[in-house]
């Protein structure tokens, strides 16, 4: 692979990595403990003055459960990133992980965060 995609590809992966960032920051927090790269999901405030309000916190469960799944989907989407990331600074980038052969480019440009080529996804 030439230099130039290689570093294309590389921004674009840490292009990427910000976004998901940021996306993952809007939902949840990053794990406090330093050993952990996972994030938890944003917990919510029920509240337990007053009177019960069923509606309003079967409202903020409900949006619970719902990120839920997507803050799942957005750590894996981090996690590929950052072992593209890794690949590219051991020059193992760009090499299915199944078969050993090249991931075609066009595939790499469409998903840098790939592992495997489109016959070993499959």
């Amino acid at each position: 692979m030439n230099k130039t995609l290689l570093e294309n590809l590389k921004k674009q992966l840490e292009q990427e990595r910000e976004q998901v960032q940021k996306d993952l920051s809007g939902i949840s927090s990053k794990n406090p403990d330093s050993s952990s790269k996972s994030w938890d999901i944003t917990k919510q405030e029920f509240s337990t003055d007053g009177p019960l309000d069923l509606e309003s916190e079967t409202d903020e469960v409900e949006e619970f459960i719902n990120r839920l799944p997507v803050e799942t989907q957005l750590e894996q989407k981090l996690s590929a990133i950052n072992k593209a990331l890794e690949r590219i600074k051991k020059g193992a980038y760009g090499v299915c992980v199944e078969c050993d052969k090249k991931i075609p480019t066009a595939r790499l440009q469409a998903m840098p965060e790939t592992t495997r080529c489109m016959k070993c996804e499959k």
